[in-house]
Order: C-alpha cells, then sequence, then structure tokens
C-alpha cells in the first residue's frame, strides 16, 4: 500500500494522480499532508503541486467528459466526504481506460458517487 500525502487542493491532488500514473503506483490510499498518519507497513509518496502535471489531468479528463461530467468531478472532491479521493482516483481510473464516455454507467459505484454529488 502507498499513502499518497497531498497539500489538500485541487491542483495537488491532480498532480498526485499524475504521479501515480508516472510511478505506476499501486493500492494507493490518499492523505492531506497536515493531518497525516502514517500507514503501518505503507510506504509514503509526497506530492508537490505541480502545475504542469495538474493541467496534463485535467486535460486528458476534459478530451474525455463532458463539460457536466467534468464539473461533477470538481464538485464532488470539494465535498470533502470521507475516502472521496480514493473514490475519485477510481472514477478517473474508468475514464482514462474506457474508450468511450463513461458518465452514463451508473452500475458503476464510482460513476453514481461522482454524479450523486451534483444532484
Amino acid at each position: 500500500m502507498t499513502q499518497i500525502l497531498y497539500d489538500g487542493s485541487y491542483e495537488g491532488w491532480l498532480t498526485a494522480i499524475f504521479e501515480i500514473y508516472e510511478y505506476k503506483l499501486k493500492d494507493v490510499v490518499f492523505a492531506k499532508e497536515e493531518i497525516s498518519n502514517t500507514l503501518l507497513f505503507s510506504n509514503t509518496h509526497s506530492v508537490t503541486t505541480d502545475e504542469v502535471k495538474a493541467n496534463r489531468v485535467l486535460n486528458g479528463l476534459q478530451e474525455r467528459l463532458s463539460h457536466h461530467g467534468f464539473n461533477n468531478l470538481y464538485f464532488a472532491f470539494l465535498s470533502e466526504l470521507d475516502q472521496i479521493e480514493e473514490i475519485l482516483f477510481r472514477f478517473i481510473e474508468y475514464v482514462f481506460a474506457s474508450k468511450i464516455n463513461i458518465e452514463g454507467d451508473l452500475s458503476r459505484s464510482e460513476v453514481l458517487n461522482v454524479k450523486k454529488q451534483h444532484t
């Protein structure tokens, strides 16, 4: 397991997403730097917010999601629900793995959870 420490900002989280793919990190959990407790038996990856990396993730999402879907993702992040970063990461994994727009696939919990945040 790898604990991803980031600054709590949307841009910091997007940078973390980029680095998960860049470094091929598996089995990740997110923690905001100021409230993190190191998990037993986990590796820690600290993320420094990088606008270039964050924008690359944003651009990829804008290409694959509708304007409404893109906004839903942002609003879900702002909800600060428990483990929202992991839910949204699974959503993004699905977005990038699919060749079609996944926004209507409500059979997937991550899609449904993102959609529920803005209804």
